[in-house]
């Protein structure tokens, strides 16, 4: 009889649940980090004599966490705000400790990792192409098994979460083949996943596709130079996004101005011109953590038809002006924690990006997955919701398992 040891057993299943997980029920992904997180702690534990553990990784997290804490002196609800920044505290001890076992692992264990992530990828990404053959369907029927409204035909995936999440953890399980010396493997993964990506309505999981890409080709000759890109572009776009979101055009203007774009880009758009325009008032400081909730002029409905010049009816956009958060990470620290908050936020990106560049080895793979995540980031989610930082600490995890294991060599 095969005998598996247990902790090995364990890891497979952690690997492979969290990609199938992501499409199926992405708010399970924060009870996945913190059963893996426990684990982490009982190794780190057992293994505590000449073990350093690298409790830098939560220093600019933890600087955040403090500073979104002070934020509920000025918030509208300190409370809410006060219980937020502690559960930020906890996830970046929690995922410190995930990435310090990580970089522990043997090379069985780590092969265990690898053989977990990669099934399980193939298997979201099965679903993920399911659903895109039978238009979305597969996610409807789930959506009504749940005791949901039916959800209109047309409608988009309620898988897109799932797409985002696999467009991120492409990169580890692509470095940890890699690694091991499985380019053919890699290769028929990483195609697979990315052609069923492509397929998908998701735009959030191609964006961060072609950003992952892109860091990925140039890491691959300058890691550093890659790093210093990912770092230019985040300060880059948080000037832009500064200085121009406040003016952005928003429904029915843009219906006009920007006719090629969604209907659910011209929503976003009037999302982040609103949150700019917020912003602007309480610069340095910020309205305090998790303002966007409460912020005044955020429940004006922005109900409108959209009528072509043509005549033609292109749908109707419904919602609040601020529908909880601004689906931007960088307005949403903006917002919230001010200049202050924003200017961590950027020096945690550099110390990121700075850190996967000076990886043993791997280090295009790690970059990648930095670049996909604030792509993803950036148009998408809540950047305190916790199944995404959940997610977030995951993939760096798994980034970390790249380096361990070094009795292994391609």
């Amino acid at each position: 009889m095969l005998s598996i040891p247990l902790p090995t057993l364990a890891l497979f299943l952690a690997a492979f649940t969290l990609a199938p997980l992501a499409v199926l029920g992405a708010n399970g992904l924060a009870a996945l980090a913190a059963t893996t997180g426990a684990l982490a702690l009982v190794r780190l534990w057992n293994r505590r004599h000449g073990l350093t553990v690298p409790w830098t990784v939560a220093a600019f997290p933890l600087l955040i966490a403090l500073w979104a804490a002070l934020s509920a002196a000025w918030a509208a609800e300190p409370g809410l705000a006060l219980a937020s920044a502690g559960r930020l505290a906890l996830l970046a001890a929690l995922g410190t400790a995930l990435m310090a076992a990580a970089a522990t692992l043997s090379a069985a264990e780590r092969r265990a990792v690898t053989a977990g992530l990669l099934l399980g990828s193939l298997l979201a990404a099965a679903l993920l192409g399911v659903e895109s053959l039978t238009d979305n369907r597969l996610s409807g029927q789930l959506f009504e098994v749940r005791g949901r409204t039916p959800l209109p035909r047309g409608a988009k995936s309620q898988f897109n979460r799932g797409a985002t999440i696999l467009a991120l953890t492409l990169w580890p399980l692509a470095g940890l083949l890699l690694s091991q010396g499985r380019r053919r493997t890699a290769a028929a993964a990483a195609a697979i996943i990315v052609a069923i990506l492509l397929t998908g309505d998701s735009l959030a999981a191609k964006l961060a596709l072609a950003a992952g890409a892109a860091i990925f080709a140039v890491a691959l000759s300058s890691p550093r130079r890659a790093a210093q890109l990912v770092t230019a572009a985040v300060a880059a776009a948080a000037v832009a996004l500064m200085a121009g979101a406040p003016h952005l055009p928003t429904p029915p203007a843009s219906f006009v101005t920007l006719p090629a774009l969604p209907i659910s880009a011209h929503h976003r758009l009037s999302i982040w011109q609103f949150t700019a325009s917020r912003a602007v008032e309480k610069p340095l400081l910020g309205w305090g953590m998790e303002a966007s909730r409460s912020v005044p002029g955020a429940e004006d409905r922005l109900d409108t038809q959209w009528i072509d010049d043509a005549g033609i009816d292109r749908g109707s956009l419904t919602g609040v002006r601020l529908p909880l958060h601004p689906h931007n990470a960088i307005l949403q620290w903006w917002l919230e924690l001010g200049l202050v908050g924003l200017s961590a936020a950027i020096a945690l990106v550099w110390w990121v990006a700075g850190r996967a560049a000076r990886l043993d080895r791997q280090q295009p793979a790690a970059l990648a997955a930095l670049a996909a995540a604030l792509v993803v980031a950036n148009v998408s989610y809540g950047i305190w919701q916790s199944w995404w930082l959940c997610a977030l600490w995951l993939c760096a995890a798994l980034c970390a398992t790249m380096t361990a294991g070094k009795d292994e060599t391609p």
